[in-house]
């Protein structure tokens, strides 16, 4: 080859790499963002609730109700793989007839407890709306003797078997403008559809993988279905984790597995615990009994969108345990209802974060789900993630620069 061909082909070759870079630059310019919703309450409002009755259906012409009444709230929980009654309530159905015929060892928070499998009866709940739902032959789990499970007013706990097959609405508008004199919104909304509602603009979606956690061994089986997880990050500092983290609308607080928080160094005294670094310690009362777990400070969380853009929750208090391998954190109430402490009890006239959350779980049996959030308008501002397009331009000069000297010396 003479030099002159020589040169020439690296000039070719200087021209083929930069076309490529300047493509690159053509596809990439629309990064990811970041949508700051602001500063977590880090403190849950409220939890969605739904009314129940239970129906023995032996005579299917005149079904006889079992109750509860008095007794007749329910936590809604997607945090929960089943249904389960608790004290009051299991008194009231025991007084009309409710029976079990098995048990079943339940894994919570401060370990296994076993709880009584009902008989398959026809199980009825309703959101605010009043509009009947219904699973038939359904085995539900109960202790007469348990208190709520720590669950506050609730008498039971309604999990994923209830939201199977349809879409859920958390609603927490109705507290816009604070609450009203008599108080009749103090609660939010939960509703269930067959399609997830018109959005108004303002909408982000999360996609959420389905996890079962079947249990082996099961003596007699409760009516069962698998948790949303979704994909997120926390970070603190220049440390960051990104795992699979449990949607639990029956966390009244957000949390970070043990193994998350000592991958990102959140340990700083290297002693092997969370205790020096703790904020303070909360003690979680869940179905299995209390449990003492640490809080400490993190930045922040970041759900990654459909949209291709990160919403992002910051200054969180998280609990620290280590709950099971599979969960690297959770995203509890705490976050859905974070900024309307200030519309509620602080007059700031400023709404929530959130307004509306639809849990889309058709057909999460099947497949994935998916979780749409309608935010705010007022929050709804993207901040472009450091820009792609200004890092691939130096990139692109630098190696054209490098190339062409390259070329010089052929």
């Amino acid at each position: 080859m003479s030099p002159r061909y020589h040169l020439l082909a690296c000039r070719a070759a200087l021209c083929a790499v930069v076309g490529v870079c300047f493509s690159i630059v053509a596809t990439e310019v629309d990064a990811a963002g970041r949508l700051v919703l602001g500063s977590s309450d880090n403190i849950t409002l409220d939890q969605p609730r739904v009314a129940v009755e239970l129906f023995d259906v032996a005579n299917p012409a005149d079904p006889e109700s079992l109750g509860p009444s008095a007794s007749n709230t329910f936590l809604l929980d997607t945090g929960a793989n089943s249904i389960l009654a608790f004290g009051p309530a299991v008194k009231e159905m025991n007084d009309l007839g409710y029976t079990t015929d098995g048990t079943f060892d339940e894994l919570g928070v401060g370990g296994v407890t076993t709880y009584d499998v009902s008989a398959a009866y026809r199980f009825d709940f309703a959101g605010s709306n009043g509009i009947r739902q219904t699973l038939a032959g359904t085995r539900i789990l109960s202790d007469q003797d348990e208190n709520a499970g720590g669950v506050g007013s609730f008498n039971g706990i309604v999990g994923m078997p209830g939201m199977v097959d349809r879409v859920t609405t958390l609603d927490y508008s109705g507290w816009s403008g604070g609450l009203t004199g008599d108080l009749s919104n103090i609660y939010m909304s939960t509703e269930f559809s067959t399609t997830v509602p018109a959005g108004l603009g303002h909408r982000y979606s999360v996609v959420a993988q389905p996890k079962p956690f079947t249990p082996e061994g099961a003596t007699s089986m409760p009516a069962w279905a698998p948790v949303p997880f979704l994909d997120a990050t926390a970070a603190d500092g220049s440390e960051a984790y990104s795992g699979e983290f449990l949607f639990d609308t029956g966390a009244q607080m957000s949390m970070l597995s043990e193994h998350a928080a000592f991958a990102m160094q959140l340990d700083t005294d290297g002693d092997g615990n969370f205790d020096n670094e703790a904020i303070r310690f909360e003690t979680i009362t869940g179905i299995s009994g209390d449990i003492s777990v640490p809080v400490l400070e993190v930045d922040e969380i970041r759900l990654p969108t459909e949209q291709g853009v990160d919403l992002v929750w910051t200054n969180l208090q998280l609990l620290v345990m280590e709950i099971h391998e599979e969960i690297d954190g959770i995203v509890g109430s705490d976050l859905l209802t974070s900024g309307w402490f200030g519309a509620v009890f602080a007059g700031s006239g400023e709404d929530g974060y959130i307004e509306k959350v639809h849990l889309d779980f058709r057909d999460f049996d099947t497949g994935p789900g998916t979780i749409y959030f309608d935010l705010n308008p007022a929050v709804d501002h993207v901040t472009p993630e450091p820009s792609s397009l200004a890092l691939l331009l130096v990139g692109t000069l630098l190696l054209a620069a490098q190339l062409r000297r390259r070329a010089l010396r052929c």
